[in-house]
């Protein structure tokens, strides 16, 4: 039982001393929290974001300033193109398309990149 607690407190501290998880909206930092919980039961990780919850696709939605540019930089993912400048980007997970979205955007090279988000819509 007590190696059992330990085991749990071991993987508290580790989840706690991971980087922030983030992503840009409008050019400010979005900080979401992994829901562990719910992600055990979805396809897709489960996050929170403020008092919402939603799924990360395994993808980013990017927007290159030209179509040059985006095929040089999206050289090695594989990728389908959506409008004009504007691209889905295949990653092999939900923790790769925050990293690859954050990536693209800090690096001043896309007008905007945001991962793939679900959200559940409520009608009023």
């Amino acid at each position: 039982m007590k190696s059992l607690f330990l085991l749990f407190l071991s993987l508290g501290t580790l989840y706690a001393a991971q980087s922030p998880l983030y992503y840009y909206n409008n050019g400010k930092k979005v900080y979401l929290q992994h829901d562990i919980t719910r992600s055990l039961s979805s396809k897709n990780d489960v996050y929170i974001r403020s008092d919402d919850t939603i799924k990360i696709n395994n993808s980013v939605i990017a927007k290159f300033h030209s179509k040059k540019q985006a095929e040089t930089l999206l050289k090695g993912y594989i990728y389908k193109k959506l409008y004009n400048t504007t691209y889905e980007i295949q990653t092999n997970s939900s923790q790769e398309a925050l990293q690859l979205a954050n990536r693209l955007y800090e690096s001043g090279k896309v007008v905007f990149a945001q991962p793939n988000i679900i959200q559940k819509i409520f009608r009023r």
